[in-house]
C-alpha cells in the first residue's frame, strides 16, 4: 500500500509534472478549444507524455482533464463528462508505477461570473465542478489538483465538491498577475494574503500559486505564498511568455534555468514544485536534479 502523499511531505519536497496542453501541441495535436475533446483518440500520446514525467523522477502526474466540464467540452460533449474523466483517469493509473500517484486535474471553467459582466452563476459552475468531481473520484485518483484559478469562488466551490464525496488530499494552486499593488488574482484583484486564507478556511491541505508566472517571475509570489500559508506551499511556474516564432509558440526559460530557480524556490521552503506552460520532462528532470543535488 503506498504511503499517503501528505506523509511524504514530511520528510522531503514533491514533484509535480510539467505541462500536458503545450507537450500536446509539440506533438501536431491540434487542440481546438479543448484538449480533452481529442483524447479518446490519442491515448497513446497521453500515456508517453504521463509515462515521461514519471521517468523524469515526478512522484505526481495530474489526469488530462484540466477543462473536462460540461462548461469547457461544450454542449456536444455535455453528456460524455463522466466517460471523458475515468478515460482520462484510467490512462493515467495504467501508467502509474506502484510509488507513484495520479492527482485529478480541476482547471478553471474560464468563464465569468455574471458579477464581472458573464452569463454564468457561481452555482452552474458548482454544478459542471461536482459532475466532473464524481467522475475522477469514481476513476479512483490518489488526489486532487485544483489549478489555475482565477476566481477563488470557483476554488471553493471545487474543495466543496471534492469533500462532499472524498477524502483524500487537496491541492489548490491560484493564477496572479504581477501588478503595481502587487500579486493580484487576474479578474477579482484579490491578494495572496486573501485568497490564502480562504483556502486554507474551506479545507485545502496543500495551497499555492501557477500558471501566468515564468519561473523567475514567480519567486517574489513564492514569498508571499509562504508568508501568508499554514498549509504546505506548490508552485507551478510556466517556461516563460511565449514567443511566436514562423507560426509556432517558444517558451524562452530552458530547463536549465527552470530548474535553477526551482531549487531558488526550495531553498527558501516550497515543498511541492512542478510545471506549467511549456514546461517538458526535462525541465521536471533538470530541476529534481538541482534539488536531489543540492541536499
Amino acid at each position: 500500500m503506498k504511503k499517503p502523499i501528505l506523509e511524504i511531505l514530511k520528510e522531503r519536497a514533491i514533484f509535480f509534472d510539467g505541462a500536458m496542453g503545450t507537450e500536446l501541441i509539440e506533438r501536431g495535436i491540434v487542440l481546438g478549444d479543448s484538449a480533452e475533446r481529442f483524447s479518446p483518440y490519442f491515448s497513446e500520446i497521453i500515456s508517453e507524455i504521463h509515462k515521461a514525467y514519471f521517468d523524469a523522477g515526478s512522484d505526481v502526474i495530474q489526469t488530462n482533464t484540466y477543462g473536462a466540464n460540461r462548461i469547457g467540452l461544450g454542449t456536444k460533449l455535455e453528456n460524455k463528462i463522466e466517460l471523458i474523466n475515468l478515460r482520462q483517469v484510467e490512462l493515467a493509473n495504467t501508467i502509474c508505477p506502484k510509488n507513484g500517484y495520479v492527482a485529478g486535474n480541476i482547471g478553471p471553467s474560464a468563464v465569468l461570473l455574471e458579477k464581472d459582466g458573464g452569463e454564468y452563476t457561481i452555482d452552474m459552475i458548482q454544478e459542471a465542478i461536482d459532475e466532473q468531481v464524481k467522475a475522477l473520484a469514481k476513476g479512483g485518483v490518489d488526489l486532487f489538483c485544483i489549478e489555475t484559478m482565477y476566481y477563488v469562488e470557483e476554488a471553493l466551490a471545487a474543495i466543496t465538491a471534492i469533500k462532499e464525496i472524498s477524502d483524500v488530499p487537496i491541492f489548490v494552486g491560484m493564477t496572479f498577475d504581477k501588478v503595481a499593488e502587487g500579486y493580484r488574482t487576474p479578474i477579482d484583484s484579490k491578494n495572496v494574503e486573501e485568497c490564502i486564507k480562504e483556502l486554507e478556511k474551506a479545507g485545502a491541505d496543500v495551497v499555492g500559486c501557477g500558471c501566468t508566472l515564468g519561473s523567475f517571475e514567480m519567486l517574489g509570489l513564492a514569498k508571499e505564498l509562504l508568508s501568508a500559508a499554514t498549509k504546505p506551499v506548490i508552485v507551478q511556474p510556466t517556461a516563460g511568455a511565449p514567443l511566436t516564432v514562423a507560426g509556432k509558440n517558444l517558451y524562452p526559460i530552458n530547463p536549465e534555468r527552470f530548474a535553477k530557480d526551482m531549487l531558488e524556490m526550495r531553498k527558501i521552503g516550497v515543498e511541492i514544485l512542478g510545471g506549467c506552460c511549456g514546461t517538458t520532462h526535462k525541465h521536471i528532470s533538470k530541476m529534481i536534479e538541482a534539488i536531489k543535488k543540492h541536499k
